[in-house]
């Protein structure tokens, strides 16, 4: 069950999101993107420090029945001390997340309920550091 749940006051489908996290030194830190409120559709962005790799996991991305339910792993060492500086771009299906300047993971989402707009910041054992965060509206391409 995740630690310290905390909801950004920031919300939407068209995001630009900057956060700078320090993360547990053992365990796992968590960003929810699209996510609803009671957690029942949400994708879910994690920075293991103990195996240094970052996730996307989609498999809590949708509930409609015909759509992909996978992970994307990236490699993501941070050096000592070094805080997850991460940049998330969200445009109604489309999630795109810079880590460190280093790694990236780009994927397709098809969130189903209206509700899942929020974002929220988690520790699985430990509370999470956060050092920084900005959250821009985008306008749609139309």
């Amino acid at each position: 069950m995740p630690h310290d749940v905390h909801w950004l006051p920031a919300h939407g489908a068209q995001l630009e999101v900057e956060l700078i996290l320090r993360p547990p030194r053992h365990g796992t830190c968590t960003v929810m993107l699209r996510a609803s409120p009671d957690g029942s559709e949400v994708t879910v962005l994690r920075y293991n420090s103990q195996t240094a790799t970052l996730t996307l996991d989609r498999r809590r991305s949708s509930l409609a029945g015909d759509v992909w339910r996978d992970a994307h792993h990236a490699p993501l060492a941070l050096h000592n001390d070094e805080p997850l500086a991460l940049r998330i771009f969200l445009d109604a299906s489309l999630i795109e997340v810079f880590a460190n300047e280093r790694r990236s993971i780009t994927s397709r989402i098809y969130p189903t309920r209206p509700d899942s707009m929020g974002i929220a910041i988690c520790a699985d054992e430990a509370a999470v550091d956060l050092l920084a965060g900005r959250v821009w509206e985008m306008a749609g391409i139309w």
